[in-house]
């Protein structure tokens, strides 16, 4: 059974200290990262915190830093992070505070989506269905990719925007704006475009470098989304 060393970014909020901690695992081929680290906390230290819950990249729980970039834990293969032996290193993520160890408050993150009104808002016009507001395939097929965001926050976590201006949406916000402003079930797109053109944050200050498309876990393809509702807006 292979042995693999970690390089773990801890946080002891009762003290305030940060530090850096090793540990050895034995694993068996197909487990993941995000085995590892619960071998960690079960076996070797009780006191190291972090969060998971499905194991499957639908939650979205387990993102953190591998080897300083964003990604889920359950969703990357020891031998891929490890390369060739060297120790995998594991930190929070970032651009949001941290609470302890890997555990980060998310709050900021999930604020923007309530600034940028990620919601249905339909036509008031129309009677209200008896079931659901129905969606034409082939609309649905056009943002389709904008809405399997699992709100894991990878994409806001190596956002560099996001790291220097804490009023910028972040790509999963904008991402899951484009997915309303394209919906014609909304009643507010015009709306929707000029409030993102004119707020601090918005679609004009992304940078497009690329880091939240890489991130992503789903293919969501944030930054794509970003650039069209520039298109939108003009």
């Amino acid at each position: 059974m292979p042995t693999q060393r970690f390089l773990i970014d801890r946080y002891d909020p009762a003290d305030d200290r940060a530090y850096e901690q090793e540990f050895s695992v034995d694993y068996e081929p197909g487990q993941t990262v995000l085995d590892c680290l619960n071998i960690i906390r079960w076996e070797q230290d009780g006191t190291f915190s972090l969060r998971m819950s499905c194991r499957h990249a639908i939650c979205g729980s387990c993102a953190v830093k591998i080897n300083g970039r964003s990604g889920l834990a359950c969703q990357t293969q020891v031998p891929a992070a490890a390369g060739r032996g060297d120790p995998i290193r594991i930190g929070p993520q970032g651009n949001q505070p941290v609470i302890k160890d890997l555990v980060v408050d998310s709050h900021k993150f999930m604020e923007q989506f309530e600034r940028a009104e990620t919601w249905l808002q339909p036509h008031e016009e129309q009677e209200p269905p008896a079931r659901e507001y129905r969606q034409d395939k082939d609309e649905f097929d056009h943002w389709q990719h904008a809405s399997t965001c699992i709100h894991c926050g990878a994409c806001y976590s190596d956002c560099t925007v996001a790291a220097v201006d804490p009023k910028f949406l972040g790509p999963a916000a904008l991402a899951k704006a484009y997915r309303f402003v394209m919906d014609s079930r909304d009643s507010r797109k015009q709306e929707r475009l000029e409030a993102l053109s004119r707020m601090h944050g918005g679609i004009w200050d992304c940078t497009r470098c690329f880091m939240c498309v890489e991130a992503c876990p789903k293919d969501v393809l944030p930054m794509d989304a970003i650039m069209e509702l520039r298109t939108e807006a003009i």
